[in-house]
């Protein structure tokens, strides 16, 4: 008995080779436009980053800029508050000097009084003339003139009696400044300039400050 040959029906073989060679041509590169727009995406974000830290950087130097202009416009009115001249004239208002008399930050002069007395003496009278003149060209409507003493006496001698300093110098004020408002307080010891522990700290805290209000 002769054995059938089976021929191969090429209608329904497939070569492996010629399949997967056809699938890996046909497969779509959907991935590559995505990792565009991500790319994309981050470089954007990377250019916005950079412009708000430049706009940053810009603001921080403008508010410096601003905030030294106005430090520097402050000192120049203090300084003419106190007689003219500028940064170096609001230096030196702050120095304090018993014998000249002494001036404390933000007022248009301090005067200041023996230990025990509110007496003005010839240093207070040039201090008060010197406070009318500035308060005059800086036009000025409105003082106040704060009292206070060193700690010797104690509280309750001290209130009183820093009470009757700023009335002897609102009183010189009142007289030179018509027109002008001039109110009085006490503190008393409180707020001292200096060291209590010394008599020259002692005398800078026994004074008159004038202060201008408005």
């Amino acid at each position: 008995m002769t054995t059938p040959v089976q021929t191969p029906n090429t209608a329904t073989t497939t070569r492996p080779e010629r399949s997967s060679k056809r699938v890996a041509r046909k497969a779509p590169l959907g991935w590559l436009p995505w990792l565009l727009l991500l790319l994309l995406a981050l470089l954007i974000a990377g250019i916005v980053a950079v412009l708000l830290a430049s706009r940053d950087d810009n603001s921080s130097s403008s508010s410096g800029s601003q905030a030294s202009t106005t430090s520097k416009v402050g000192a120049v009115a203090a300084g003419a508050l106190v007689g003219g001249g500028g940064t170096a004239a609001a230096d030196a208002a702050t120095a304090s000097s018993a014998a000249t008399g002494a001036r404390e930050a933000g007022t248009a002069g301090t005067v200041l009084f023996a230990e025990g007395s509110a007496t003005l003496d010839a240093d207070a009278q040039r201090v008060i003339a010197q406070a009318v003149t500035n308060l005059r060209r800086a036009g000025v409507r409105s003082v106040e003139v704060i009292g206070y003493t060193d700690v010797v006496a104690g509280q309750p001698v001290n209130a009183p009696l820093s009470q009757q300093r700023a009335d002897a110098v609102a009183a010189q004020l009142k007289s030179s400044l018509p027109g002008v408002t001039v109110t009085t307080s006490a503190k008393g010891e409180a707020d001292p300039i200096a060291s209590n522990s010394t008599e020259q700290g002692r005398q800078q805290n026994r004074r008159a400050a004038i202060v201008a209000r408005g």
